[in-house]
């Protein structure tokens, strides 16, 4: 998985990248599938199993289908706003870093490109974002899923682990470790085709 572009969702806040062969970010791919009828129904079909005996037990494919579509665009919503905050009220408790992103392993070593993700807007939510937290409120969307299951043994759900190792070595490999080093990259933006 090659990432060929990096966009900016919520400039010198929130960043998203886009791999080889997708035809959006992460970001805008993952609040488009969660949005889609058709892609969810067969993600459900798919992991009805997970669905049914998972840690939601219980619930229908179609109760499934708009419960995942009523929260996703309140989810998204609450992502932009906090991101938007983190610029202007960085302070405040509304940021990125106070309520929206968590580290995604409980021992963190050092500061350095954090694992993190994001949970839905309702409590016990099985929307996920996944990012790299930068530095303080600097976040870099690798991608996202559908959390059915206690762990991260579903195939979905490691290669969003994958993602997250692509995207921590993108930015080495482009040298960005701070904000002041994303005006060295060209980033992309919404309506290039």
């Amino acid at each position: 998985m090659k990432i060929v572009g990096i966009f900016a969702i919520v400039n010198a806040s929130l960043y998203a990248v886009q791999y080889d062969g997708k035809p959006y970010d992460e970001f805008k791919t993952l609040f488009d599938q969660w949005q889609d009828i058709e892609y969810l129904e067969g993600f459900f079909e798919n992991n009805k199993k997970d669905l049914e005996e998972g840690f939601y037990k219980g619930i229908s494919i179609e109760d499934a289908i708009l419960r995942t579509t009523n929260e996703a665009s309140k989810f998204e919503q609450k992502i932009r706003e906090s991101a938007e905050n983190s610029i202007c009220n960085p302070d405040e408790e509304n940021t990125l870093e106070k309520v929206v992103f968590k580290s995604l392993h409980k021992d963190i070593l050092n500061n350095d490109y954090i694992e993190s993700k994001a949970y839905g807007v309702k409590h016990k939510s099985w929307l996920r974002i996944y990012a790299i937290r930068l530095i303080e409120n600097v976040y870099f969307v690798s991608g996202g899923g559908i959390k059915l299951t206690k762990d991260m043994t579903p195939e979905h759900l490691k290669d969003e682990l994958k993602k997250l190792k692509a995207t921590t070595e993108y930015l080495k490999e482009n040298f960005i470790f701070d904000d002041d080093d994303l005006g060295y990259i060209e980033l992309g933006s919404y309506g290039e085709e």
